[in-house]
């Protein structure tokens, strides 16, 4: 746990990222102070507490319960967002993963990497591509779990996004 709190979640490993994510949710207290969270509709903030930054995130499932993706947002220097999307490991890497707000343009997302379990994307949301992600209520995540099937596209809950946003900067340490 203290590895999690220790490195910023960017730089971390995709690995370590699952298990800081399982572990801040199942973190119940400690010595010095047990992690913040609120919940603000669909998406969540977590604050692992100075001089770690908060994370907002959501996670979607299929309606037979299986994951689809988590997306995590930490606010960034100039008022953008660094995202994270984890996807299941049955992606297939060739055909890429994209978001999309309806009526814009598809963003392609940088596949980072993949260990067992997950595979890491990444995309750095602008200011205004972060003003039209907080206007919408939903934005479409779509890749192709294998080569030889077709993608899948679903949605993915923006509510709540813009709330859980400024808690997190409210909640930002001090540099």
């Amino acid at each position: 746990m203290s590895e999690c709190l220790m490195a910023g979640w960017w730089r971390v490993s995709l690995t370590r990222a699952i298990l800081c994510v399982v572990g801040i949710a199942l973190f119940s207290s400690s010595a010095n102070a047990a992690p913040q969270s609120w919940a603000f509709r669909d998406w969540s903030v977590t604050c692992p507490g100075a001089p770690q930054p908060c994370i907002a995130s959501t996670t979607t499932f299929a309606k037979d319960r299986t994951w689809l993706a988590t997306l995590r947002v930490q606010p960034a220097d100039k008022g953008g967002v660094r995202l994270q999307v984890l996807l299941p490991q049955q992606i297939h890497l060739g055909s890429g993963a994209f978001a999309q707000i309806p009526g814009h343009k598809a963003q392609e997302l940088r596949l980072i990497e993949c260990v067992p379990g997950a595979c890491e994307a990444r995309l750095d949301l602008d200011v205004q591509t972060l003003a039209d992600w907080k206007g919408a209520s939903s934005v479409i995540l779509t890749y192709r779990p294998a080569p030889n099937v077709p993608p899948i596209s679903f949605d993915v809950s923006l509510m709540g996004l813009t709330k859980a946003l400024e808690r997190a900067r409210e909640e930002e340490p001090a540099q």
